[in-house]
């Protein structure tokens, strides 16, 4: 029975959250998808079977979560894929039994419920090898009209307010067999404020300081030809043709390219460089390009910009490398174990800081890859006077996996967090353009070569966001501190 207890609430919570996400993007589940799994943590006898519990749950939701890992068995070892996966899954999994323990501990006051779990997703988001994925204020990234408090307290915001939907629920239910209707009407009535919130912001917005017209090339490279060798000087053509074919039809002042358009030092290629060039000068254009880029032996992966007047002296370095992908973690451990890395001989330096790339009049911050899914990144670069964000990927790695949609759903909120036009370029998709207020125009398919272009508004005003960030759950957390001392203090 007691085992019952365990697995029912923890699977039932898992699958409709995993639900909420793509590929089914059911997002309305996650307003009482954690109920199964707060009623299974009240309902242990012990703080231990409640952390067994969210165990449990953390360890489904985060292997189904990041079952895309599992598409780099195709280029690195099999047996270490699947470690991998498993240890990171487990690894993870330690947070949200923790957030049960917690949730058990303090279950006599459910109000303290949402400020519980979201300092818990926090936490795991700022961890060694942890992040923001599967955060539930994520599953509402591509629903415009309920995420546009991320403008007031970003990702983890939108958790809470979903955490307070499902807490309010519990209550409800939680008074059985007399169900408390006045608390499932407050859920009622917290979505319609929330949703009236949405349609109001959806129709305001900030005055634009200027206007660019801007193109993205989804060049549709497969991996297996990205890593030939002998076929980069073909793949370095084929950019240089879409990028005539982009000019002559679409005339853009900006246009960028996607992560690491070949592994090879791009850079110090003069075949491919002097036509560049001659592109970027004849036409007035600034063209941004993903490149490792060598600097005193090190490697760095990167974001180049090629000027009219010649190739930028300034190169953004990705500064969040992603583990066993472009470095190696406990490497000495993985080689006693005789595996070897993910993506072998893939090991970069991290860059040392977020500043955005100027061309002309326009600060564009970049970031590359999975450096999207960090909120303070972004936060950062718009508070160093980006007006533009460029987020560059590569996820031809995972196939036609959902890692692509999850990774577009979670970038989208980096527009909504910081009231900037986000540009998603991609190599074999999905790429397209995010409007400040998180919609999506002119989005490409996966597998497909695209050129999209759009005229696009540029802002200069900092967000509520942009500049407290995650301050405001600090004081949630001293707020219940003190009003839990302040209650114990009455009793006794």
């Amino acid at each position: 029975m007691e085992g019952r207890n365990i697995i029912g609430p923890a699977l039932l919570s898992a699958v409709l959250l995993l639900a909420a996400f793509p590929p089914l993007n059911l997002w309305w589940l996650s307003f009482f998808a954690c109920v199964p799994l707060m009623i299974g943590v009240l309902n242990q006898p012990t703080t231990k079977q409640a952390f067994k519990t969210g165990l449990l749950f953390g360890f489904v939701f985060m292997a189904g979560f990041h079952s895309w890992i599992l598409e780099l068995r195709a280029w690195g070892p099999f047996v270490g894929v699947i470690i991998m996966w498993l240890l990171y899954s487990a690894y993870l999994s330690l947070f949200y039994g923790a957030l049960a323990a917690t949730l058990h501990k303090f279950r006599s006051t459910l109000w303290v419920f949402p400020v519980i779990w979201v300092v818990f997703e926090y936490v795991k988001s700022i961890s060694v090898v942890g992040n923001t994925a599967g955060s539930l204020g994520y599953t509402l990234g591509l629903t415009p009209l309920f995420n546009q408090p991320a403008a007031l307290g970003g990702v983890f915001f939108l958790s809470f307010l979903i955490l307070s939907t499902n807490t309010l629920l519990l209550y409800g239910i939680n008074l059985r067999p007399k169900y408390s209707y006045k608390h499932f009407a407050g859920a009622l009535c917290l979505i319609a404020l929330w949703g009236t919130y949405g349609l109001v912001q959806l129709k305001i917005s900030a005055t634009p300081t200027d206007y660019k017209t801007i193109s993205i090339i989804q060049p549709n490279h497969p991996q297996e030809k990205k890593l030939y060798k002998y076929a980069w000087g073909v793949l370095r053509n084929d950019h240089l043709r879409l990028l005539e074919k982009t000019i002559i039809t679409h005339k853009p002042s900006m246009i960028f390219l996607p992560e690491t358009i070949t592994p090879g030092l791009n850079t110090k290629r003069k075949h491919f460089m002097h036509p560049l060039s001659n592109i970027a000068a004849q036409n007035n254009v600034g063209i941004f390009f993903g490149t490792p880029i060598k600097r005193e032996s090190k490697y760095y992966n990167s974001i180049a910009l090629m000027t009219p007047q010649g190739l930028a002296k300034e190169s953004y370095d990705k500064v969040q490398l992603m583990p066993f992908g472009e470095y190696w973690p406990a490497k000495s451990l993985f080689l006693t174990l005789g595996l070897d890395n993910v993506i072998p001989g893939s090991e970069f330096t991290p860059g040392k800081g977020f500043w955005p790339l100027r061309f002309q009049s326009t600060e564009v911050g970049a970031l590359v890859c999975l450096e999207s899914i960090y909120p303070w990144f972004s936060r950062t670069l718009v508070k160093n006077n980006a007006s533009l964000l460029y987020v560059a990927a590569n996820n031809a790695w995972f196939f036609d996996s959902s890692a692509a949609q999850k990774h577009l759903q979670m970038s989208v909120l980096r527009a909504v967090e910081t009231h900037r036009t986000l540009i998603h370029a991609t190599n074999t998709g999905l790429s397209g353009f995010v409007t400040p207020k998180g919609q999506i125009r002119h989005l490409t398919t996966l597998d497909t070569q695209a050129i999209l272009s759009e005229t696009v508004p540029l802002y200069t005003n900092k967000t509520i966001y942009t500049k407290l960030g995650e301050s405001w759950l600090l004081i949630l957390v001293l707020l219940s501190g003190l009003y839990l001392k302040l209650k114990t203090f009455r009793k006794s």
